[in-house]
């Protein structure tokens, strides 16, 4: 399932929960990923306990890593692997690790039985966090994957990133625990220029800050801004960190 991408054009999404950094981008691997017939969740969380057990007998470190799995929307695969890594000279020197592991093979042909994946590369941005962590293990994504339009240059970008900032931090306690960004490095006709998501502890929250946005006039102008800015198709997902700490 996750072949490991040689080169530095890197990853998806995001350095969510404990590995949230304000303001700094991150490498990110992301695998999107369609269950082979008869596969699932509890078969992909098998492959999972058997590449730790192959990580920990090689003493490669894998991370923080986390799952989300379709909730709602129109996607073409079943789920999104992220890895995110503190730097690049973490991500290359994991990947090195791996690439010499004899064991670390063993466990991607656990995953390629169970999926078909494409993986993808970018960098993770924290655009705004609330300090806290999710209540359970299981929690609400929400996710645009957009288009950036013809003429938008990077400091539009920025400019946009810093309005959703300004944004969520005048919500105060009904904003999402963490909205982040994620740029990214590799291109094709089905992946998308730009994703941002955010997380919430439920579906009730994730209403109440909607909600919120909806009756506050300053957020008015952030929905007119990003039309400008972007074509996006939206979706929902439930996350979950599949490796590391709590």
């Amino acid at each position: 399932m996750k072949t490991v991408i040689s080169s530095l054009v890197t990853a998806l999404v995001m350095m969510f929960c404990s590995a949230a950094v304000l303001g700094e981008e991150r490498p990110m691997e992301s695998w999107t990923c369609s269950y082979k017939e008869g596969k699932g969740l509890n078969d992909l969380l098998a492959a999972r306990d058997f590449e730790l057990k192959q990580a920990e007998k090689a003493g490669i470190d894998l991370g923080n890593q986390f799952l989300w799995s379709l909730y709602k929307g129109d996607r073409d695969f079943d789920f999104v692997w992220h890895a995110p890594h503190d730097s690049w000279a973490a991500f290359n020197q994991r990947q090195d690790s791996i690439f010499a592991s004899a064991q670390m093979s063993k466990a991607q042909s656990r995953y390629n039985d169970i999926a078909t994946c494409r993986g993808v590369m970018g960098a993770v941005n924290v655009l705004h966090s609330r300090g806290e962590g999710t209540e359970s293990d299981n929690y609400v994504v929400a996710s645009n994957a957009c288009r950036i339009k013809d003429g938008v240059s990077r400091e539009d970008m920025v400019d946009l990133e810093n309005h959703i900032a300004g944004i969520r931090t005048a919500m105060g306690d009904q904003a999402p625990l963490m909205t982040a960004s994620i740029r990214m490095f590799t291109t094709g006709p089905n992946t998308p220029d730009w994703v941002t998501f955010s997380t919430y502890n439920n579906m009730t929250q994730r209403g109440n800050s909607i909600t919120t946005m909806r009756q506050m006039e300053q957020a008015q102008s952030l929905f007119r801004h990003r039309r400008t800015k972007l074509d996006c198709s939206f979706s929902l997902w439930r996350g979950q960190q599949v490796m590391g700490a709590d």
